[in-house]
């Protein structure tokens, strides 16, 4: 490995973030021992979206407005930490997360069962993606983490997934979702 540092922080090439909301990230990483993840989005529950990001054009909320961190089940790809240390013990499953989809999902449920924390935390950014952006590979890839993982429902910032209903049943789903938000 090749990155240094106490924190390493992981971004989509589309988003803007100030040098002072980085440094809070970090800060934030050194106030809590138990992090395991902080992003500037997270998902507690279904359609739970935790967020001071905006995206798209024109720039929209991703979720509720947060003033300082809330603990979640997992964080958004877009923007998101993990203490140095937390992450020379586990790395990103490339086995599971062979793109760019859902590796930070696989991650947080990876810490959570460690015993680690995952939270969202108010860092304010500019995300250039409307932020629906699912392929083939979302899907196979997230079947793979239901797998891994075996948890009853899993959630996302595109919605929530679970073992006990097929994948073209939710995928389906998520698809109408997403073209009845586009239409608004």
């Amino acid at each position: 490995m090749m990155a240094s540092g106490d924190v390493f922080i992981f971004t989509h090439q589309d988003v803007e973030v100030s040098p002072e909301e980085l440094r809070q990230m970090e800060s934030y990483s050194e106030s809590n021992e138990e992090l395991g993840v902080a992003g500037a989005a997270g998902v507690s529950a279904p359609f739970r979206v935790f967020s001071n990001m905006k995206h798209g054009d024109p720039p929209v909320n991703v979720g509720r407005r947060i003033n300082g961190p809330v603990k979640v089940q997992t964080v958004d790809e877009c923007l998101f930490m993990i203490p140095a240390d937390v992450f020379r013990r586990y790395r990103f499953d490339e086995e599971t997360c062979t793109g760019w989809h859902l590796y930070a999902v696989d991650y947080c449920l990876t810490v959570l069962a460690k015993g680690y924390d995952v939270c969202a935390i108010p860092v304010s950014a500019y995300h250039g993606s409307p932020g629906y952006s699912i392929s083939e590979d979302y899907y196979s890839t997230m079947e793979l983490i239901i797998r891994k993982h075996r948890t009853p429902i899993i959630c996302t910032s595109l919605g929530f997934y679970t073992p006990y209903l097929p994948m073209a049943i939710q995928r389906g789903f998520r698809e109408f979702l997403i073209r009845r938000s586009i239409k608004r």
